[in-house]
């Protein structure tokens, strides 16, 4: 099984180079211990999150030894806004649109709308045919 090559721009290694830096600079003389290499996999994973970029991070290999340095690979591109925070332009736009006039999201939202609120929110798709019509 072969895996299609991601070709990145020159901006976009520049970018990746920076954060293995900064991970180099943060966890380079730190020892290799169980908690330190998942800290590390867990901060560079996020980085390239914030900066469009899904990765995984292998930093043991198959007889659970430390692999070093840890292999990190890049496998596609996703958008940096959607780890960006809250957007009060976005918000406003769905207000417009009345993203929130569906009844299930009114519901959500008066009971708080928090991760610990359990709410049982479904949602049916249509085939994306029937949604042209």
């Amino acid at each position: 099984m072969s895996e299609e090559s991601l070709d990145l721009y020159d901006s976009e290694v520049d970018t990746l180079l920076q954060i293995l830096g900064r991970l180099q600079v943060k966890y380079g003389t730190r020892r290799a211990t169980f908690e330190n290499l998942n800290s590390m996999a867990s901060e560079a994973m996020d980085l390239c999150e914030k900066a469009g970029f899904l990765v995984t991070v292998s930093v043991f290999d198959d007889n659970m030894q430390p692999k070093m340095p840890p292999e990190i690979t890049v496998h596609a591109r996703v958008d940096a806004e959607l780890f960006a925070g809250f957007d009060p332009d976005r918000q406003q736009w769905e207000t417009k649109k009345g993203v929130a006039d569906d009844e299930k999201v009114k519901k959500f939202l008066t009971k708080g709308g928090t991760k610990k609120t359990k709410v049982d929110i479904e949602h049916t798709l249509e085939a994306p045919e029937k949604q042209a019509e």
